[in-house]
């Protein structure tokens, strides 16, 4: 951790060097043009330097000012002097003489920003350090930035969860515990061996998802879900004909490690389901995952997989009786993070009995407070085309819309305490049914 801070501030000091230097050459080789030029360079050092043909600038001196969140006030004061025919310009940074009047500077000053580290312009504004969580550098979200910080507006009524794409406003919200909570509902379709061949399956689902962090100096996080399903509402005839619908409750809890700055990532998650279909069944899986994220957190390449803990058996009417357990899933993937929120994956890999996998899902926001997740599993029978190979065959389609209530949908999906395992469901949750 001590070697990943002094590079990141040698990276800084250096960048910070680099730039001073260039912006110094920069105004000496300006100047000595202006000094050696006609009018109309002047009239155009004028323009560019002293932003005099611009509204709202002063030609003598112009004073800068910000009010940042985190960083004592202080005031950027550029001037401009003639001495022997020689013009100079001088920038100085002093303390602010009283910090309550500062105001942050006007759009239509005819300013550049100043790229100055604790300045709202400055792009290390909501880094690493300002969040004080060492390795995690957030963006400008993420839970400690000024969109999507959990800090108390003055009184227990509210939180402010704005920024200045929001306007910063604070309104009784949800409290911080319910930050990383997600709310979703949409469409599933789906089909494996335990129907038999004989059905395929649709309908919608509901469900919640939260996570917590369990410690925030190793950024390990806790989540919980439940999700529940609702399908075949015209009946079914696996097992003779029957009219009831297909309903199934999932519930998820884990333990993960998000590296939003790049690292390893990973965790642990246990599934379990209850399936009211044509019989009853209980199953359990284990769901385990690691990847590595590419430093700037843009990219990850990883491995998963899915292991069954508990199966259950049913009869049918002709007395056949059937294992039912979840199927084994081991597959590589590739995630890519999005620069505005959100993140999508792809993955291939093969099952315990020599099935082929393929699959996507992304997650990317909508609005302000809402996001889109869509997810696509196959499972590619090893078995011959026809009756065997339409009985084992299986996969799984969700579409779901997402409402985040604590905080805007961007910042939610950049949070390193979101959980990183998906609540179960019938694209995650494959079951095979094995004859006895």
């Amino acid at each position: 951790m001590n070697l990943v801070k002094q590079v990141i501030a040698g990276a800084l000091v250096g960048s910070w060097v680099l730039v001073g230097l260039g912006f110094s050459a920069y105004a000496q080789d300006d100047t000595q043009s202006v000094a050696s030029g006609g009018q109309k360079m002047r009239a155009q050092w004028e323009d560019r330097v002293l932003r005099r043909n611009r509204p709202g600038a002063n030609a003598a001196s112009k004073t800068l000012q910000w009010k940042p969140d985190r960083e004592v006030p202080a005031t950027l004061v550029s001037t401009a002097a003639e001495d022997d025919g020689e013009s100079t310009i001088r920038e100085t940074i002093e303390p602010s003489s009283d910090p309550t009047d500062l105001q942050p500077l006007p759009p239509d000053s005819g300013y550049d920003p100043f790229e100055i580290e604790g300045s709202p312009h400055s792009p290390s504004y909501n880094g690493c350090s300002d969040c004080g969580c060492d390795d995690y550098a957030l963006g400008d979200c993420g839970g400690c930035g000024d969109c999507g910080g959990c800090r108390d507006c003055g009184d227990a009524s509210g939180y402010s969860i704005g920024s200045s794409d929001w306007g910063g406003e604070c309104w009784p919200g949800p409290p911080c515990w319910a930050q990383d909570l997600s709310l979703f509902a949409g469409v599933q379709g789906f089909k494996g061996p335990f129907d038999r061949g004989s059905n395929g399956n649709f309908g919608f689902h509901e469900g919640v998802n939260l996570g917590l962090p369990l410690s925030r100096i190793s950024g390990i996080g806790i989540q919980a879900g439940m999700l529940a399903a609702y399908s075949n509402f015209s009946g079914d005839q696996v097992d003779g004909v029957r009219t009831g619908e297909r309903a199934q409750i999932f519930f998820t809890g884990g333990v993960f490690r998000r590296a939003v700055c790049g690292g390893w990532q990973g965790g642990v998650a246990f599934d379990s389901l209850r399936d009211h279909y044509y019989r009853s069944a209980d199953l359990t899986q284990i769901r385990a995952e690691i990847g590595h994220v590419r430093r700037g957190g843009s990219r990850e390449i990883g491995f998963f997989g899915h292991f069954s803990s508990r199966h259950d058996e049913i009869t049918l009417a002709d007395r056949t009786t059937f294992r039912l357990e979840p199927t084994d899933l081991y597959a590589f993937f590739y995630r890519c993070y999005f620069e505005q929120g959100g993140d999508g994956r792809i993955w291939a890999g093969f099952t315990s009995e020599g099935d082929g996998l393929l699959g996507a899902e992304f997650e990317a926001p909508l609005g302000k407070s809402w996001g889109l997740q869509n997810r696509l599993n196959y499972l590619l029978p090893s078995q011959d085309r026809g009756a065997a190979g339409l009985t084992e065959e299986s996969w799984g389609l969700t579409i779901q819309l997402v409402w985040y209530p604590g905080r805007p949908a961007r910042c939610a999906l950049e949070s390193r305490n979101r959980p990183l395992f998906k609540v179960a469901d019938n694209s995650l949750f494959m079951v095979d049914a094995l004859p006895r």
